[in-house]
């Protein structure tokens, strides 16, 4: 499985977003998919898993398998929403 692939299936069965923001995020899925960078520090907030062992999976390639862990998929998506939003407002995207 892809990042694009996990990302185009949390958005559309995690209940995380109201269809208008579910069709939203699936018409620019390239862009937000570069968007979305895997970093262990933020996923640490939403998963069980130990910072260090989070660190190793994105270092050795697997940063589909520490999406995998997050728990609470509904508040990442969510945040990454929102920063993918003010990052559009910005002029960043």
């Amino acid at each position: 499985m892809t990042k694009k692939e996990f990302l185009e299936n949390a958005i559309k069965h995690s209940h995380a977003f109201r269809k208008p923001r579910q069709e939203f995020l699936l018409a620019n899925l390239d862009k937000f998919t570069e968007y979305v960078k895997v970093d262990a520090n933020e996923i640490c907030d939403y998963t069980d898993f130990s910072l260090v062992a989070l660190h190793l999976l994105v270092k050795n390639g697997h940063e589909v398998d520490a999406l995998k862990t997050i728990d609470n998929i509904t508040g990442y998506m969510n945040r990454k929403f929102e920063n993918f939003c003010i990052a559009i407002a910005m002029g960043e995207i």
